[in-house]
């Protein structure tokens, strides 16, 4: 009896150790080893990912110090500080020769995080090729100015002095003086790498499209060829001479010089007047012209038979 109940016993141990056995074999370990293979595969592919991510950003890195290296490379001068004097002092010495009038007016100042600008308004007279030199320079020197708006139109300019008259051109433009860029933009102005010649637009054009090949205007008479300080609009007065725009024509006046009616007097380049005495009708009148004046203010009149009110406005 009790030979049987160990027997029954030691099967029944056997039985549990055995399907213990089996559960643990052929049950628990594959799956946890199949846990285990599962980590594994994600901890090799995020270090996969990280390695990735070292990697571009290494590339990122060296992107940014080439990106950095070619902006200080270029062949523009952004400098830190600029003044007004500056910019007139550059200007003035690609407009010095070639131009009757060269008139700049300050629109205003615009900063910004990445760059900051003057805007100029231009105007002026002067020879096609000294005013195409003079766009040359601003769109491919170092020096980081603009032009917009251009617009171009011909004109004759006439010295009453000398008679002589030149075909020329009248302009306006918007001009932009760009400085204080971002830390690394630019580079010393002596650092910069010099354009090749090949990748310049040409310094000289072969035709000049304002010059006429072909007068069509019929010759006029003495007195009509004269400048009308009435009609006309003061433009610039530069040291002892004045310079009128009529119609299609320029005159450069000074004092003494004859014009329609009359002779002019005074040239004030100080409060920008220029003065002239017409005599019309048996009555002289002395008229004072202004820059963008609406009209003449007439200071005072002669006459043998009637007096003309003075226009104090």
């Amino acid at each position: 009896m009790n030979a049987t109940r160990n027997t029954l016993l030691l099967l029944g141990l056997l039985v549990l150790v055995a399907g213990a056995g089996y559960y643990v074999t052929e049950v628990y370990q594959p799956s946890a080893r199949q846990r285990l293979d599962d980590m594994s595969r994600v901890a090799r592919s995020q270090q996969g990912e990280v390695a990735q991510l070292l990697a571009e950003a290494d590339m990122s890195a060296d992107r940014a110090e080439e990106t950095v290296r070619k902006w200080n490379a270029r062949y523009r001068y952004v400098p830190a500080a600029l003044e007004t004097p500056d910019i007139v002092e550059y200007l003035e010495g690609h407009t010095a020769t070639g131009f009757e009038a060269f008139n700049m007016r300050l629109q205003g100042v615009t900063t910004a995080p990445d760059v900051s600008r003057y805007t100029f308004s231009v105007d002026g007279t002067g020879y096609y090729q000294n005013l195409y030199d003079f766009i040359w320079a601003m769109e491919n020197n170092p020096e980081f100015y603009r032009i917009r708006d251009l617009n171009m139109s011909r004109t004759e300019v006439q010295d009453v002095r000398t008679g002589s008259r030149r075909d020329m051109v009248r302009f306006t433009m918007t001009l932009d003086a760009y400085f204080m860029g971002l830390e690394g933009l630019s580079t010393e102005r002596d650092e910069l790498a010099r354009v090749p010649e090949a990748y310049l637009p040409a310094r000289t054009l072969a035709d000049n499209s304002f010059y006429p090949h072909v007068r069509v205007q019929a010759p006029r008479s003495a007195d009509d060829d004269r400048l009308d300080v009435e009609r006309g609009t003061l433009l610039s007065i530069a040291g002892n001479r004045a310079i009128f725009q009529d119609g299609t024509t320029q005159y450069i006046v000074y004092e003494g010089s004859t014009v329609r009616h009359g002779t002019i007097e005074r040239i004030d380049p100080i409060n920008v007047v220029v003065r002239a005495s017409l005599t019309k009708d048996g009555r002289t009148e002395t008229v004072d012209i202004q820059m963008e004046a609406a009209r003449p203010s007439y200071r005072q009149a002669e006459g043998n038979s009637e007096l003309v009110p003075i226009d104090t406005n």
